[in-house]
């Protein structure tokens, strides 16, 4: 599993990878506003 990231000002959004499911594939992708969240760990657990 590859768990990559864009963290911006605005919004973080997150995505999940499987090395089986092609490299280009997310197996899930979610956007969560920074306004809403303390921290990078506040959003995974």
């Amino acid at each position: 599993m590859i768990l990559a990231g864009d963290i911006g000002g605005t919004k973080t959004i997150l995505a999940l990878f499987s090395w089986g499911a092609g490299a280009h594939t997310p197996l899930v992708e979610a956007t969560f506003p920074s306004s809403g969240y303390t921290s990078l760990e506040a959003i995974i657990v």
